[in-house]
């Protein structure tokens, strides 16, 4: 048996289209997906499939995870101001 994890950002399908926030964030096509997966399926010796900016982010979470929460804080609040719902 083998594990690869495949991290896998933000991706453009019709359940995102109704968030206005998501509207202009970056975000792999469904293709581009499925590109990601099956490159894990068809490297046998690949133990990780993440995006170029992913150690950029856990190094961010690692050294500054007050601020990178109270960023992701704002803009929770932001996409829940511009969809029109109660934040939980």
């Amino acid at each position: 048996m083998r594990v690869c994890s495949v991290y896998l950002p933000l991706v453009r399908t019709r359940m995102i289209a109704p968030t206005p926030a998501y509207r202009f964030a970056p975000a792999l096509t469904p293709r581009e997906a499925a590109e990601a997966v099956a490159y894990a399926l068809v490297h046998p010796n690949i133990q990780r499939v993440a995006p170029w900016w992913m150690k950029s982010l856990e190094l961010a979470a690692l050294l500054l995870p007050g601020p990178l929460g109270r960023l992701l804080n704002g803009l929770e609040t932001l996409e829940v101001r511009l969809s029109g719902r109660q934040k939980r």
